[in-house]
């Protein structure tokens, strides 16, 4: 826009120079004359064009490059933006991992820590069992009853004292074959009559 409206000037001015040459000049020396004048403004002004043409292309030339660089720019900002928004994404999933896993290491702290308790609580684990022992023996005394405890566990197996009649009954019991109901039953009646509970 700017190199024609330079160029429209100079024409301008050149028109106006042959005009005024022509018009002021009487004779053919002040016409000779002035024609030298103008030839020299006229070659001043190609000059002084070549050299606005000069600089025109210089300032294409930058702009071409400044714009080149703008692109560059806008790529290579387009390009951290989306690397910074992959971290802020990779950030956020280590925070949630992590959140996670300090989750996870409370709950196991916590179940150590139960499981300390319990392993302080059952360090002596014979403590109780002198009182079993004695509750065991004192039911086996008043019901008159002897378990064998080498059988399998779907086994009730045993014998019943009848001191007084000197009698042993013994039993033997699956636990597949009767209810617990039945087995319960059989064994108070082994072990005595009504009138032994009166």
């Amino acid at each position: 826009m700017d190199l024609k409206h330079h160029l429209n000037v100079l024409d301008q001015m050149t028109n106006q120079l042959m005009t005024q040459a022509i018009s002021s000049t009487n004779d053919r020396a002040e016409l000779n004359g002035t024609s030298d004048n103008f030839f020299q403004a006229i070659e001043s002004a190609q000059q002084r064009k070549q050299a606005l043409k000069e600089n025109i292309r210089e300032l294409l030339s930058v702009e071409e490059n400044v714009l080149a660089q703008q692109d560059d720019l806008r790529s290579q900002t387009t390009q951290l933006l989306s690397e910074l928004a992959a971290v802020e994404e990779n950030k956020s999933e280590l925070e949630k991992e992590i959140k996670c896993l300090t989750s996870s290491i409370k709950y196991k702290k916590e179940q150590e820590s139960l499981l300390n308790d319990k392993l302080a609580s059952s360090t002596n684990p014979m403590k109780d069992f002198p009182d079993f022992i004695n509750v065991y023996n004192l039911y086996s005394n008043l019901s008159n009853v002897r378990w064998d405890n080498s059988t399998p566990e779907d086994t009730v197996k045993g014998f019943v004292l009848h001191p007084d009649k000197k009698e042993v009954i013994p039993f033997k019991l699956v636990k597949k074959s009767h209810t617990q109901f039945f087995i319960t039953n059989f064994l108070w009646e082994q072990i005595g009559s009504d009138n032994d509970f009166l």
